[in-house]
């Protein structure tokens, strides 16, 4: 869970009153989030519970209760990753016009865990904290999550990769860190017997593929 300690639904909701330039009744949250009604006042009502959102009566033309909109209050934190990736795609493409500087980047990052000797458990902690899910399966990182892959141009991309590749090398100078392997699964070659280092717990190890036994023959019938 994020640091604004909010459900992803209840994010979802907050994200759209502060992306809206007016107040927003429940019903209008309902149908652009696809929540029933009933969901919809719910989340409201606790962003409001919690002073993140404020209750604004909207215009009418009729007598009669007038309807209720939302709208987000100035001590609501923000929920929305999209001007830290602006801001990263700007830096990017300022700072690491080519590959060579994207990585030289990474290392100057990466050579500051520990002052350019961590150990690869903490490295593996650390790419974790950002996003990724890092599994280790003998001499091999495999990256099956990565938290930019969705939300940057390919060409972006890119660079983010290479300053990742940097990050690496330059946090674990005293092995030898492969090139990307870019895919559904990012892989990448460490060496050393990265299992047998004793700073990386078990739930960073890649399962084992489950063997699969025939069943025994049965003895033909006299």
């Amino acid at each position: 869970m994020a640091s604004h300690g909010l459900g992803p639904t209840r994010a979802k909701v907050l994200e759209l009153l502060q992306q809206s330039n007016a107040p927003l009744t429940a019903a209008q949250v309902a149908e652009v989030l696809d929540l029933h009604p009933n969901s919809a006042r719910h989340h409201l009502g606790q962003l409001v519970e919690s002073g993140f959102a404020e209750r604004a009566p909207l215009p009418t033309k009729t007598t009669g209760r007038p309807k209720v909109g939302f709208t987000p209050s100035r001590q609501a934190p923000s929920v929305s990753d999209r001007h830290l990736i602006d801001l990263t795609t700007m830096l990017l493409d300022h700072f690491c016009a080519d590959d060579a500087s994207a990585e030289r980047a990474g290392v100057q990052w990466g050579s500051r865990l520990r002052e350019g000797n961590a150990n690869v458990g903490e490295v593996i902690t650390a790419m974790k904290e950002s996003g990724f899910s890092p599994e280790i399966d003998g001499q091999v990182l495999n990256f099956g999550r990565c938290p930019f892959r969705s939300t940057m141009a390919p060409e972006t991309l890119q660079a983010v990769c290479k300053v990742h590749l940097g990050f690496l090398r330059g946090a674990l100078p005293d092995r030898e860190v492969g090139e990307f392997e870019i895919g559904p699964i990012c892989k990448v070659h460490v060496s050393g017997e990265l299992g047998a280092d004793p700073t990386i717990g078990p739930e960073h190890h890649r399962p084992a593929e489950p063997v699969l036994l025939s069943e025994p023959t049965s003895a033909p019938r006299g």
